[in-house]
C-alpha cells in the first residue's frame, strides 16, 4: 500500500469553555498580590514601630549623638571662620609692616644724605654747598592709571643761617626704552612727564625747606632706573651746585 507525504499532524483534545474559573484565576492572583503588598507593610510599619518603641535611654542616647555631632560641625565652621579671619589679618599686617619698612628704608637714605651734607659742611677745604642743601625724603607711589606715578620731594637747608635759598632743580628720570625689541638708554626731563612742572628748572626759594609733588606718567615701554637731581644756587653770596643720584623705587604710603 502506497504511503503519503504530508505535513505532520497532532493530536488535539477538545476543552470545554468555562469563563468563570478564568475571572476566578484573577481573582485569585490579585487578592495574592494584595496580600504580599500588606505583608511588607506590615513588616515595615512593625520596624518603624520597634525603632519608636526604644527604651528611653536609647532614644536619648542617639539625640544626645545628634546633639554632639551638630555642635562639632558648627565649632568646625566657626574654626574654619576664625582661619579666614586670622588669614585676612595676617596679609593686612604683612602689608602694613612692609609699609614701614619701605617708609623706614626711604628715611634711612635721607638721613645719610643729610649726614653727607653735614660732614661736607665741616671738611676744612672750600665748601661747594655752603647751605647745607640736602635732597630730603623722596617718594615714588603708584597711581591708578596705568604708568603713573605720584611723587614726593623735600629739599632742605641744614645750615644754621637766616640767609633764604634761592636756586633751581633740575629733576630727570633714567632708564631704559626699548623700541622695536631693542634697549637704549633714556633720560627724561621732568616736565615732559609730569603737567605740575611747567619748565626743564623748578624755581627754589625755601629759608628751612620746600616741598615739591606733582604726578607723572612714563612713557609706553620706559623702565625707570635713577632719578638724578640738580641743584643750582642763582645767590651770588653763596653760590652751590648740588647734584645727586637716587635709585628708582616705589614706596608704598
Amino acid at each position: 500500500m502506497a504511503v503519503v507525504k504530508g505535513s505532520a499532524q497532532y493530536r488535539m483534545r477538545v476543552m470545554p469553555y468555562r469563563p468563570m474559573r478564568l475571572v476566578f484565576n484573577y481573582v485569585v492572583g490579585f487578592l495574592v498580590l494584595a496580600g504580599v503588598a500588606v505583608s511588607c507593610y506590615l513588616i515595615g510599619y512593625d520596624h518603624g514601630a520597634q525603632q519608636l518603641s526604644l527604651p528611653g535611654g536609647a532614644r536619648d542616647q542617639q539625640q544626645q549623638k545628634i546633639l554632639t555631632l551638630t555642635k562639632d560641625a558648627e565649632e568646625l565652621r566657626q574654626q574654619v571662620a576664625n582661619l579666614k579671619l586670622n588669614a585676612d589679618i595676617d596679609q593686612q599686617a604683612n602689608k602694613d609692616i612692609r609699609r614701614q619698612l619701605m617708609q623706614q628704608t626711604v628715611q634711612i637714605a635721607a638721613l645719610e644724605r643729610d649726614i653727607a651734607v653735614y660732614r661736607s659742611m665741616m671738611s676744612s677745604g672750600r665748601n661747594a654747598n655752603p647751605q647745607g642743601i640736602s635732597i630730603g625724603v623722596f617718594h615714588v607711589t603708584r597711581a591708578d592709571q596705568a604708568d603713573a606715578y605720584h611723587y614726593k620731594l623735600v629739599l632742605q637747608k641744614l645750615a644754621a643761617m637766616d640767609d633764604p635759598f634761592q636756586g633751581d632743580l633740575n629733576i630727570k628720570i633714567v632708564g631704559v626704552q626699548t623700541l622695536g625689541g631693542e634697549e637704549k638708554p633714556r633720560s627724561i626731563s621732568l616736565h615732559e612727564l609730569s603737567d605740575q612742572v611747567a619748565a626743564e628748572q623748578i624755581s627754589l626759594s625755601f629759608k628751612y625747606f620746600q616741598n615739591i609733588e606733582g604726578d607723572l606718567v612714563l612713557p609706553g615701554g620706559f623702565k625707570p632706573e635713577k632719578i638724578q637731581f640738580l641743584v643750582k644756587s642763582t645767590n651770588r653770596k653763596h653760590p652751590a651746585t648740588i647734584e645727586n643720584e637716587l635709585e628708582w623705587q616705589l614706596s608704598e604710603l
